[in-house]
């Protein structure tokens, strides 16, 4: 790991964790997103050093965030994880894409992710390990090639208890939720739009503070692309809860549009409940390589389109502040698990990844939403082409 002298600044850069889910059972599999805010100092590589409760969890596998909503292009074709699930570690460095261009940029949002899966009833942790200019463990570098790292500053995660002001959220394109002005609806990509292979997306909503009691959700698509489900998502506990049993996605795949209703989890109860985090995912197949926008249909008051009702029945939706993904779909082989171009033995490995954890789509190649000895036979006979 690289490090240089002692940073001179008053800055306090650190590496940020938020979990897509809260109050974890035993078996569920969950993503952290790890993330980095260089509070304004411009940086050039990360090296990042996890400890997590080996005992309460199991690290299944850690992929780069899309590269469309990446805070730092970094390399990768050379993102090589080491994990020790024995020993409650993980362990990588990111280079950056051009390393010629010195100059460095700013930082703060998401980087990578890791899927995790719980396996007991205790309690456990998550935290960056951290020394100042110490070559075995975090560290961030700046253009300087100094160590500018706060390791007081980075985001600690115990026993299950997430940071209510988490140091960002993912929002319309990837950029710090907080600064959006008001309620609203957002998507999150969980992969890149690769042709041939589906993506999943979750959707999810931040009423701001204010208690709601009902979400209508419209999403347009481009038509290349094609909704193979829709299906809820377990949010926080405290978060806004609907009637999974009538989660009903009507799904227009020749018009590129999906709406549904989520009505509130006990009719009875009219003060509300706050939302901020996940609502459900759609997992979409990217029939042919094309481009567009994946986004939230808006217009305030509309019966037709999104909203967002508060506890006084009142449409608060903040229309400017929704989701946005702009989609530059990926050519890919068939066979081609990590989109490098070539059938390898790095395909089969997440391909046995994902199908012993029952979680992730990158190895999905006849598109169908599962991992499955369908999608082997498809790697075996293109690895042998």
């Amino acid at each position: 790991m690289f490090f240089g002298a002692l940073s001179q600044t008053q800055a306090a850069p650190k590496l940020t964790i938020k979990t897509d889910s809260e109050n974890i059972t035993v078996g569920q599999t969950f993503v952290a997103i790890i993330g980095a805010n260089s509070d304004g100092v411009k940086v050039i590589s990360f090296d990042v050093l996890t400890d997590f409760d080996k005992t309460t969890y199991e690290l299944i596998e850690v992929l780069p965030y899309p590269r469309s909503l990446v805070a730092f292009d970094y390399d990768q074709n050379n993102f090589v994880p080491i994990i020790h699930n024995d020993k409650g570690t993980m362990e990588i460095t990111l280079p950056p894409k051009d390393p010629s261009i010195l100059e460095g940029r700013t930082v703060n949002g998401p980087i990578m992710k890791m899927v995790f899966k719980k396996v007991n009833e205790d309690q456990g942790f998550f935290r960056f390990r951290c020394q100042k200019d110490s070559v075995k463990e975090s560290n961030i570098i700046s253009s300087q090639a100094i160590d500018v790292i706060d390791c007081q500053a980075n985001d600690y995660w115990g026993e299950y208890v997430q940071d209510p002001t988490p140091a960002f959220e993912i929002g319309p394109t990837g950029q710090d939720r907080r600064l959006t002005n008001g309620p609203n609806i957002y998507l999150e990509p969980l992969t890149d739009f690769m042709v041939n292979q589906t993506t999943t997306v979750i959707v999810g909503a931040d009423s701001k503070g204010i208690p709601i009691i009902s979400l209508d959700v419209v999403i347009n698509f481009p038509t290349d692309l094609e909704v193979v489900s829709a299906k809820p998502v377990r949010g926080p506990e405290d978060g806004f809860k609907y009637d999974f049993n009538n989660f009903v996605p009507l799904i227009h795949n020749d018009m590129g549009k999906l709406e549904v209703t989520l009505p509130p989890d006990d009719p009875a109860v009219l003060k509300g409940t706050k939302a901020q985090g996940p609502l459900f995912a759609i997992v979409f197949k990217t029939k042919k390589e094309s481009s567009g926008q994946i986004k939230i249909e808006c217009q305030p008051d509309s019966v037709k389109e999104s909203n967002i009702l508060s506890s006084d029945a009142v449409d608060i939706i903040s229309c400017k502040d929704n989701g946005v993904i702009n989609i530059e779909s990926i050519a890919t082989k068939s066979g081609d698990a990590d989109g490098d171009g070539k059938i390898s033995l790095t395909d089969l490995g997440i391909w046995k990844t994902e199908f012993a954890a029952k979680v992730g789509t990158r190895a999905d190649f006849n598109g169908d939403g599962e991992v499955d000895l369908a999608d082997l036979g498809i790697w075996k006979t293109e690895f042998v082409k």
